[in-house]
């Protein structure tokens, strides 16, 4: 009926779900009515409290087969999820609103929202008030995650070690171990022995407590940190492991995170075979899930690998096209190692060919390069 009278919208998103809108002068005169009602914060609150449990049930899916359309439902929300965390923000609501961002943060990150992500998560970590120590733990372990991938590390520091006192405090082991992770990735380029310590203790307190998820992404952390201190034989062991534990469970995150760890190290050892084949199915396995930021690191390592194979054109369009994700999605891990890279790829090259094939990546979209790359293929049954 408000359809046929023009006062919804019908039509359908990119899932092919019905979704309704109104013109905005229906909106701004529903809003005018609602507040002319004196029950605006009665239905704010309601949406809030909508959108948490919404989001909240959403984070439960992405550990298995559901976690693509988990992301789908939430991609669907956002503009929902934004004005619950703003309200919440606004009227001191600090453990909704907390809780909230805790429970996007896997989705902002996921979606290649990380300057959003980060913003958010920096503001309710701000609010000052009581809240039950496992919301406090979760969103300093969020906040200090955020920063790590904006390359803040001190920012990092700061955050995680606030986490890890009060989760020590309060006896939380499972905070303890969060909180752990998040300091040795702070870590992890300036006191590499201290951050393997850290991750070691993690992970004995994620076995203790059966959290095989928590347990092979720290198996991966420790074999990331075996690779930066030159112990490939070590971080070939982790990763291993890691991706068996993953292919056990049959984690759709875990699988090409391990191996795009493998290649890695693959890459380190001068098999440039192994590394783009299992850089190219981990790259393919995050289109499938649509996480850009992951994307993003497969795209540079395949560059590491044309340039090692002599194809310094090619690693040029990977870095370009990275760069660009990169820049939308606020993106800033490790921006020296890249800025290396660039640099050398611009002297393989050769300057003048190089200032031809930067603004192609630039300009190209990310699903046509990676249709370059990967094209329609499917990736292997694990075996």
């Amino acid at each position: 009926m408000l359809v046929d009278h023009s006062l919804l919208i019908a039509g359908e998103d990119a899932a092919g779900d019905v979704r309704l809108g109104m013109l905005e002068t229906i909106r701004e005169y529903g809003t005018e009515e609602l507040v002319a009602s004196g029950e605006v914060e009665t239905i704010r609150q309601a949406h809030a409290t909508w959108f948490l449990h919404f989001v909240t049930a959403a984070r439960a899916d992405i550990e298995g087969p559901a976690r693509r359309d988990a992301h789908a439902r939430v991609a669907r929300e956002l503009d929902n999820v934004r004005a619950a965390v703003a309200w919440l923000h606004d009227t001191v609501e600090i453990e909704m609103a907390q809780r909230l961002a805790s429970e996007m943060a896997r989705f902002w990150i996921d979606l290649g929202y990380i300057d959003e992500g980060r913003t958010l998560m920096d503001q309710v970590v701000a609010m000052t008030g009581a809240v039950p120590p496992d919301v406090r733990i979760e969103a300093l372990y969020w906040a200090a995650g955020f920063a790590n991938l904006q390359n803040d590390s001190d920012r990092a520091v700061l955050l995680a070690t606030d986490g890890l006192a009060l989760a020590r405090e309060q006896g939380r082991a499972q905070g303890v171990a969060l909180s752990l992770t998040q300091l040795a990735e702070a870590l992890s380029f300036t006191d590499i022995e201290r951050a393997q310590s850290l991750a070691v203790e993690a992970l004995g307190i994620f076995r203790a407590g059966d959290d095989h998820i928590m347990e092979g992404m720290t198996l991966r952390q420790l074999g990331s940190l075996a690779q930066r201190r030159g112990d490939d034989d070590q971080a070939v062991a982790y990763h291993t492991a890691a991706l068996a534990l993953w292919r056990h469970l049959d984690h759709p995150w875990g699988v090409p995170a391990a191996l795009r760890e493998l290649a890695e190290s693959a890459l380190g050892r001068g098999d440039l075979v192994t590394a783009r084949t299992q850089y190219q199915e981990s790259l393919l396995r995050w289109r499938h899930l649509g996480e850009r930021l992951h994307m993003s690191d497969c795209l540079r390592g395949l560059a590491r690998v044309a340039l090692a194979s002599g194809d310094a054109e090619t690693a040029t369009l990977l870095l370009s096209a990275q760069a660009r994700l990169d820049q939308a999605m606020g993106y800033m891990y490790a921006p020296d190692a890249l800025a290396q890279l660039v640099d050398e790829a611009k002297a393989a090259a050769g300057v003048e060919r190089f200032g031809e094939i930067w603004p192609a990546g630039q300009e190209r979209s990310i699903d046509a390069v990676l249709d370059d790359f990967i094209g329609d293929s499917t990736f292997p049954s694990p075996s």
